[in-house]
């Protein structure tokens, strides 16, 4: 029996391995100026996604490059949507010029966290992004707020997984500020998108079963072992019979 993943990777985040890791992924979420990014970057992103013939869509984030983008910011609505405005405009700007189709949006770090449970700021972001594309998928966390008022306003969810992350009992992601919150060994890595992809599962740190129902699984770009990790999953996943989505 065949199985089928979307595998989505943060790019234009400074690293300059695009070109490389490309190849091995599905969908290319691009950071557009938040946490990373300028108009050099997002362009040369969109290209390569184009070229590769993969799925592309902007990566927005507190403006904060500071923290890259991974401390909460307590800004009013106005001044959070335009944050956010300023990086789309851009983004969707540069894609428009390149004739890109936009498929997907990802927030990213901090944000992405905080859409989890804040229902204002999903309201705040749901209606900025609806200025820009309805037609969009929306990536998030499975049980977030966001997911069940995204849709409210016609926009359909990816709920995501996570590569390269442990997971806490509840299912939430285990905090960066912990020595166990990164996978660093590929054969970890295979073992969980393994379980993901086709078990609907995923072993927490502590070594609990936690069902996982997702649709894309991202491999952040910004590892060290980036590289290494997309090229092996590539194989592992062509060896056991799972196709990119």
């Amino acid at each position: 029996m065949r199985h089928k993943i979307d595998l989505n990777c943060d790019m234009g985040e400074g690293i300059g391995n695009e070109s490389e890791l490309i190849e091995y992924i599905s969908t290319a979420s691009i950071a557009c100026g938040g946490h990373a990014g300028d108009a050099v970057s997002m362009e040369e992103c969109i290209r390569l996604a184009q070229i590769y013939r993969k799925k592309l869509g902007p990566h927005p984030s507190y403006p904060d490059q500071a923290n890259f983008g991974r401390v909460s910011m307590k800004l009013s609505d106005q001044a959070f949507k335009d944050a956010l405005r300023d990086q789309l405009s851009q983004f969707f700007g540069i894609a428009e010029q390149l004739n890109a189709k936009v498929s997907h949006i990802k927030p990213h770090g901090a944000l992405y966290n905080d859409l989890y449970s804040n229902v204002d700021l999903c309201v705040a972001f749901v209606e900025l992004v609806e200025e820009f594309q309805k037609d969009l998928h929306i990536f998030c966390q499975p049980g977030s707020q966001l997911g069940k008022i995204a849709p409210l306003y016609g926009f359909e969810i990816k709920y995501e997984g996570f590569a390269d992350r442990r997971y806490q009992q509840d299912g939430s992601l285990t905090s960066r500020k912990e020595s166990y919150a990164l996978i660093t060994e590929v054969e970890d890595l295979c073992k969980q998108v393994f379980d993901i992809a086709v078990n609907k599962e995923v072993e927490t740190f502590d070594g609990k079963k936690i069902p996982m129902h997702v649709q894309t699984l991202c491999l952040h770009g910004d590892s060290p072992n980036a590289l290494i990790f997309a090229s092996s999953l590539n194989r592992f996943l062509k060896e056991n019979n799972i196709d990119l989505a």
